[in-house]
């Protein structure tokens, strides 16, 4: 059994956006062990989830341009190996600065990830079954954001 391409393109945005909304959360409930672990103040370890959200909210209107520019795809991809990389490099941070850096990384390519790999997920559908590509991706973002301060706590 061999899954259709319009599947397979629904499951890697799916888990791109699961992955992007868990981030949202997830940072929450690990701030005071932040704070102790990384030496920092509280309004510092506050950039850790300001820092991500701000990354995010200007990156996510560029993306239909840089989309168009560099091709939906090959910008998922870069994308996706970006937020990777941020996310990695975010477990080996040796301070509050780096984090904070390797978490605005996460959050502009989490800022490319949403809406490119929701219009892919749209192209890869026909017109008529796009009720079904809808209903693919509302499941992580009404389910990642909850999960966030329970893998991060």
């Amino acid at each position: 059994m061999r899954l259709e391409y319009k599947y397979i393109v629904a499951l890697v945005s799916v888990f791109g956006l699961f992955m992007n909304l868990i981030d949202l959360t997830i940072v929450n409930v690990a701030m005071p062990v932040l704070a102790t672990d990384l030496q920092a103040s509280p309004s510092q370890v506050q950039w850790v989830l300001t820092g991500y959200l701000v990354a995010l909210a200007v990156c996510i209107p560029i993306s239909g341009w840089a989309g168009d520019k560099f091709g939906m795809k090959r910008l998922f991809i870069i994308s996706l190996v970006l937020f990777t990389l941020g996310s990695t490099l975010c477990a080996f941070a040796w301070n509050v600065e780096s984090l904070i850096f390797f978490r605005l990384v996460q959050g502009a390519a989490g800022g490319l990830l949403t809406p490119v790999g929701t219009a892919l997920v749209f192209r890869a559908f026909p017109p008529n079954e796009r009720s079904k590509a809808s209903a693919l991706i509302v499941v992580p973002t009404t389910i990642a954001p909850a999960s966030g301060p329970l893998l991060g706590g």
